[in-house]
């Protein structure tokens, strides 16, 4: 799956370096890109560092890595051992609530004769255990990246996920004087790939899929969504996409290319959010409004996607009652209703 991004990732960047512009902020058509021989796709194609579980980075990142300096002057030590320590946590954690709530019993006839609210309440347990293996897989791959030096850039060039540094000619100016290196400050943005904190506490959607394997969601924003020629299915488009690099099973179709429907409610939710004043009542409501809206999407969905088959996912749904969708509806109708009454008109 990984090496899929990589090899169409270094095509987009081959071909981007052909038709950068002079100016080139981004270093686009950089040394990396200009002479990519054969056994340069192979080892960075088959590079141990995220061939299995990720992250996704650049063959820029990758050449960067073997001939910028910048590992030499930066200590991964601490950085990793607080992911592994988490790690520890998160392992601890996922023996115990997989053992509680095993995603395969949705599929058992004693579960099919469960009270409706047990059902529907069974999918946020089971929902975490997948959460905290994708924590564990996706912790132990950046510390593999960190300690190798793989996307260690200084700080103020403003490394971002997945591209790397936004200001790339000053990398190629800090790399032309190494002996001042030793003073940056650096960090390893460009492969940080699941930010655990941040998808647990916010209140929207569209930042946890953001947070969730961004590194990855990098690949599809720049290279699926941007590039999408008809803006009004760039979302459906991207999110199909998404569904056929996982796989064929039914599962990942139900789960992913379902989510524009709580993408719905959510975008005006949003809005009532934004409108409202800082630490206001009102805005505290619809953030737990929202926080609701963007776990149960994530939950809901995520049973199929864990189930895999499509039988198995409709008979949940239909255990209890497709209450997920009725939810994203209802909440859709509620915010319709209340958005001319609602929502300031300068917003609009």
């Amino acid at each position: 799956m990984i090496l899929t991004l990589k090899l169409s990732g270094l095509a987009f960047e081959v071909n981007a370096a052909s038709t950068s512009t002079p100016e080139d902020p981004e270093g686009v058509n950089s040394e990396a890109i200009r002479n990519v021989g054969i056994l340069d796709v192979f080892h960075y194609g088959f590079s141990y560092m995220g061939i299995l579980t990720g992250p996704y980075y650049r063959y820029r990142t990758y050449w960067d890595h073997l001939h910028r300096p910048f590992s030499k002057y930066v200590d991964p030590r601490p950085l990793t051992y607080y992911k592994l320590k988490q790690t520890a946590c998160f392992v601890v954690l996922y023996l115990v609530m997989n053992e509680l709530y095993p995603t395969r019993y949705v599929a058992t006839d004693e579960f099919a004769e469960r009270a409706f609210l047990y059902k529907y309440f069974y999918m946020y347990p089971t929902f975490l255990c997948f959460k905290l293996r994708m924590y564990i897989g996706m912790a132990l791959a950046e510390c593999a990246c960190q300690m190798a030096g793989l996307g260690a850039y200084p700080v103020k060039c403003n490394p971002v996920i997945g591209l790397g540094p936004r200001d790339y000619k000053s990398i190629q100016t800090m790399s032309a004087s190494p002996e001042k290196l030793k003073d940056e400050e650096y960090n390893f943005e460009t492969v940080y790939n699941m930010n655990v904190w941040k998808l647990e506490k916010c209140h929207s959607t569209r930042t946890a899929m953001r947070s969730w394997n961004a590194c990855i969601q990098y690949w599809m924003g720049v290279y699926v969504y941007k590039r999408f020629p008809y803006k009004n299915l760039r979302t459906l488009a991207t999110f199909t996409l998404s569904a056929v690099w996982h796989g064929w099973q039914a599962g990942y179709y139900l789960c992913i290319c379902q989510i524009p429907l709580f993408l719905m409610s959510e975008d005006i939710g949003m809005k009532f959010y934004n409108q409202s004043k800082e630490n206001s009542l009102a805005r505290r409501g619809w953030q737990l409004i929202l926080w609701y809206e963007k776990t149960t999407c994530m939950a809901y969905l995520g049973v199929p996607f864990l189930l895999l088959g499509m039988q198995e996912s409709i008979q949940y749904y239909k255990s209890i009652y497709c209450a997920g969708h009725i939810v994203a509806i209802v909440l859709y109708v509620i915010f319709r209703c209340l958005k001319p009454y609602i929502l300031k008109t300068h917003i609009q």
